[in-house]
């Protein structure tokens, strides 16, 4: 019983230290040093693994591009924890993000966490992958994943709304860059 209540005491103590506006607790680097948590005020503020970035970013220090979907607005670059690149986009008025990093096998980097209610095999180019969605009242929330195994790069396409398996299909094929060579 004792040690329960100390493990209880213990997570209670953390809950309560964590910052309540975690909006603040994670603002956009603009700067490349942000390796290491800085203390702020009487908070220790998480370096944010966000940084905005450019297209010529990304393919410089990365050597990843996304071809931009017609009809995408509002279009924004980063790099995430220096490792993949991400593109951010409204289309149709759903808000869109792409990503691309380098892997050895399929994984899911999209950060869309859910347990998904439907799934389904899709090809975009070369690579074989899934796309994943939920039906959620009206709307619909979805990703789709594909790996090319020839560069070793995992790529995803989520909407948190407006979702089709359709449209998300059509979407990975107007983000991805082939990178050996045309696809047929």
């Amino acid at each position: 019983m004792g040690k329960k209540f100390f493990l209880f005491f213990l997570f209670s103590v953390f809950l309560f230290s964590c910052e309540k506006d975690s909006a603040n607790a994670y603002p956009v680097n603009s700067d490349k040093s942000h390796s290491t948590a800085k203390l702020t005020g009487e908070k220790l503020a998480l370096p944010n693994p966000v940084k905005q970035s450019s297209e010529t970013e990304l393919m410089d220090l990365l050597g990843m591009r996304f071809a931009v979907p017609m009809g995408a607005e509002d279009i924004h670059y980063s790099i995430v924890a220096d490792k993949m690149a991400q593109m951010d986009f409204t289309y149709d008025g759903n808000q869109c993000v792409a990503r691309i990093r380098s892997s050895v096998q399929f994984e899911d980097i999209s950060g869309f966490f859910y347990d998904w209610e439907n799934e389904g095999p899709v090809r975009i180019g070369w690579c074989e992958g899934e796309v994943k969605y939920n039906v959620e009242g009206d709307d619909v929330c979805g990703i789709c994943l594909w790996w090319d195994a020839t560069p070793g790069l995992m790529y995803s396409l989520g909407m948190r709304t407006g979702a089709t398996p359709e449209l998300l299909q059509q979407l990975a094929e107007e983000v991805y860059v082939a990178t050996q060579g045309e696809v047929q």
